[in-house]
């Protein structure tokens, strides 16, 4: 059987064989619409953007805003290095020693830590 691909009436119809009654698939009913399941374009238009939901889906909440100063994080990190050089754990004193203690004597590298804490 020869094809032309560039015809319009070519469809799925005319290449295959046809099909018994039987293996048919049923027809498509009508379904019912309701003025609710219409969208307009202020619905579709004033839908927040997939990356603006995911990022105040992720974003923390938090009640006191006054735990987001700098200096309420620096003394939040020092009093938790006070309480972790208490403990004998091997890995929680190379962390203090690692990461905790040059954090707290660089104030820059603190300063661009919290900005990445509070902007991601």
């Amino acid at each position: 059987m020869k094809l032309n691909i560039f015809d319009p009436s070519l469809g799925v119809q005319t290449v295959l064989e046809p099909r018994p009654d039987d293996a048919r698939l049923p027809e498509a009913r009508a379904l019912s619409t309701g003025a609710a399941d219409e969208t307009g374009l202020a619905e579709l238009f004033g839908a927040p953007s997939l990356s603006s939901a995911l990022r105040e889906a992720l974003s923390p909440r938090i009640g006191d805003d006054s735990l987001l100063r700098p200096d309420v994080i620096l003394t939040n990190l020092r009093e938790a290095g006070e309480f972790l050089r208490e403990v004998k754990t091997p890995e929680v004193r190379r962390f203090v020693r690692q990461d905790l203690d040059p954090l707290l004597e660089d104030t820059q590298l603190l300063a661009t830590y919290a900005g990445l804490l509070l902007e991601g």
